[in-house]
């Protein structure tokens, strides 16, 4: 159903054309003005999707209302419909592509016709829009996780800060990469264990409304509620006022916590970095205020905390191992990566270098966060029996036996290797596995489709693994050996059944008879029926 408003001075025309419109066996709410000015009144309180409106009106006529609609109504599309044929008139109104332009003396179909013609454009053009709109969402929030992901590079120092500088000036931020910056962190607290996507943009957006707007901002929700902020000056090229940027961002990150706690029942703790950086140092700041956050229990009443560099601090984030580098190495310890999990254990134990005592609780938090890894993956693959032959597991749960962190770094590399001889092993088993899966079908669907991706798909393979290790064990091409049981079973039949011979090209898969003759001939150099008169047994 659609909203056709009609509106014409004559009445009888009105009286016609909506008698029309309700024979003509569509769903349309018809509603009637007589003048342009009570036409006006009805579009301020009903949303209509089409007007079908009279040209020639005492005051404002037809071209007039036409205006006033596009101005505050473009949605809704205009058909005329006039007694008048008067070519200036035709010329403007042909510059307006959606509108339509109809004489009264049209028959009646041709006027319904293009009404309801007039709304199927209408719809395809909502569609179109509402897809436009989604494609643009979708778009916005890729563009988000990318940033996100290269802001996380950045401050967990996972990539080279140049490289990353470039992929965001590639894509465009509206910040000037090579300018300086102000940071601000924020530890989301609410009754759950992490904020809902609801709740991520809901902060997002009242941080973008709230941040000055002589600032550029942007904001991430990273993991383990803590929400960045990144402040740049809109202005280039002046000598910035840091000090009262510093202090309106504080203002607004104020007004962020008590709307946040008052609409969603979410309290932040919030702090500031005290000085501008370029952000390639993000990664220190970030830290540090990361730090600086973990004291403070009550971000109901605490106010927005500015944080200032030091050395202690700036010798405790040195040392340690950035999250996005924990994670790494889990995501390859998963994948079965050795060789990467191997290269960033030498780079993630590096820190455990620096510590003297096997009691610092700095050192013991960076070595029992990379064990947990190990006895994850140890637990995921069953290995817990096999490792304690080949390496004691113990050291992993207690660090007492090691007389320094080197032995400890030493160990965590010499439990690599045996994990690496392990997945080696599981891969031999799972693979032997998987192919005698393929044999199996192979044999149980010769007269099927075999195509390498079929096959792949029944041992769980992709195609170029799957050639690759059956040629391993059986020294020919998957296709060469897919002939070879064909074949097979085709002397078996020749030689042991009274089958038609196109019979038998279709058991053993082949389509056609002149493909069977072709393939045999060129397997055993003689065609079916001369193997069957020289071979054949009888049942």
């Amino acid at each position: 159903m659609f909203q056709l408003l009609i509106v014409d001075d004559e009445i009888e025309s009105l009286e016609w054309l909506v008698e029309l419109f309700e024979s003509c066996g569509e769903e349309i709410a018809i509603y009637t003005a007589s003048t342009a000015r009570k036409a006006l009144e009805l579009l301020q309180d009903i949303k209509f999707d089409i007007v079908l409106t009279d040209i020639q009106m005492p005051g404002m006529n037809g071209l007039e209302l036409y205006k006033k609609i596009k101005e505050n109504w473009s949605h809704i599309r205009i058909v005329f419909l006039t007694g008048y044929s008067n070519h200036e008139i035709l010329y403007e109104l042909a510059q307006d592509k959606r509108i339509r332009y109809l004489l009264k003396t049209e028959k009646p179909k041709k006027i319904v016709d293009t009404v309801i013609e007039v709304y199927s454009e209408l719809l395809e053009e909502q569609d179109a829009a509402l897809k436009q709109r989604q494609k643009d969402a979708l778009l916005s929030k890729a563009k988000y996780w990318l940033e996100k992901g290269l802001i996380e590079q950045l401050i967990n120092s996972i990539a080279d800060s140049q490289s990353v500088k470039e992929q965001l000036r590639d894509m465009e931020i509206s910040l000037r990469i090579d300018e300086p910056v102000i940071l601000f962190l924020a530890r989301i607290n609410n009754s759950e264990s992490i904020i809902r996507y609801e709740e991520q943009e809901y902060v997002l957006a009242a941080v973008l409304e709230n941040m000055p707007r002589t600032v550029r901002t942007l904001a991430y929700i990273l993991d383990f509620n803590y929400m960045i902020g990144i402040v740049q000056p809109k202005m280039s090229g002046i000598q910035a006022d840091w000090d009262n940027i510093f202090g309106i961002c504080a203002e607004g990150l104020e007004s962020v916590k008590r709307l946040c706690g008052d609409k969603l029942g979410i309290w932040m703790a919030a702090a500031i970095y005290r000085e501008n950086i370029p952000l390639q140092e993000l990664g220190n700041a970030y830290h540090t205020l990361r730090r600086k956050l973990i004291p403070l229990v009550n971000p109901k009443k605490d106010g927005v905390l500015f944080v200032s560099a030091s050395e202690n601090e700036a010798g405790y984030i040195n040392s340690k191992i950035s999250t996005m580098k924990l994670l790494l190495l889990e995501n390859y310890m998963e994948q079965g990566k050795i060789d990467e999990v191997s290269e960033l254990l030498k780079e993630v134990t590096v820190p455990l270098l620096f510590y003297e005592s096997m009691h610092d609780l700095e050192a013991l938090e960076i070595y029992y966060s990379i064990s947990m890894i190990f006895i994850k993956y140890i637990n995921v693959n069953g290995w817990y029996e096999k490792i304690p032959f080949q390496i004691s597991m113990y050291p992993l749960t207690s660090v007492e036996n090691f007389h320094d962190w080197g032995e400890a770094i030493d160990y965590l590399m010499r439990l690599t290797g045996v994990l690496t001889g392990l997945l080696k092993e599981d891969e031999f088993l799972y693979g032997n596995r998987a192919i005698q899966r393929v044999e199996q079908y192979i044999r149980n669907h010769l007269q099927d489709d075999l195509s390498l991706q079929v096959l792949a798909d029944v041992g769980n393979f992709n195609v170029s693994y799957l050639s690759r290790i059956f040629k391993q064990k059986y020294h020919c091409n998957l296709s060469n050996y897919i002939v070879k049981a064909r074949i097979s079973l085709a002397k078996e039949l020749l030689t042991n059944t009274n089958d038609k011979i196109y019979s038998i090209a279709e058991k053993v898969g082949y389509g056609n008879i002149s493909s069977f003759n072709r393939v045999f001939r060129k397997s055993e150099g003689m065609s079916p029926a001369e193997y069957r008169e020289t071979y054949y047994i009888g049942e």
